[in-house]
């Protein structure tokens, strides 16, 4: 059995679908690293290293600054959560993902 001649029409259909798979492969790649990046970004705020104070507050030595800083314990979980929910997107990046909830207050 002889294969179909490669006319230029063909040509041109068998290069735009490797084009487009070859841009849904980067776009994946590009959103995954994005989703790592938020994961880590919310890691970093969310490290409980410090000590209560009083109910709910926090204070963290934060040694980019040197100073230390008060925050409380409902915005640590909060990004936690959000880090949880980045690490969560980078395995399946062609899913889609929720807008973030608002950062808590005091």
């Amino acid at each position: 059995m002889r294969l179909p001649r490669m006319t230029t029409r063909r040509w041109m259909l068998a290069v735009a679908a490797v084009a487009i798979l070859l841009g849904l492969v980067v776009e994946t790649a590009r959103r995954r690293r994005e989703y790592l990046h938020r994961a880590a970004h919310h890691q970093e705020l969310s490290l409980r290293n410090g000590s209560i104070f009083g109910e709910g507050v926090m204070i963290r030595y934060n040694p980019t600054t040197r100073k230390s800083d008060m925050t409380s314990l409902r915005k640590i979980e909060h990004h936690e959560r959000l880090a949880e929910k980045y690490r969560q997107a980078a395995r399946f990046p062609w899913l889609p993902v929720e807008p973030d909830p608002p950062e808590p207050g005091w």
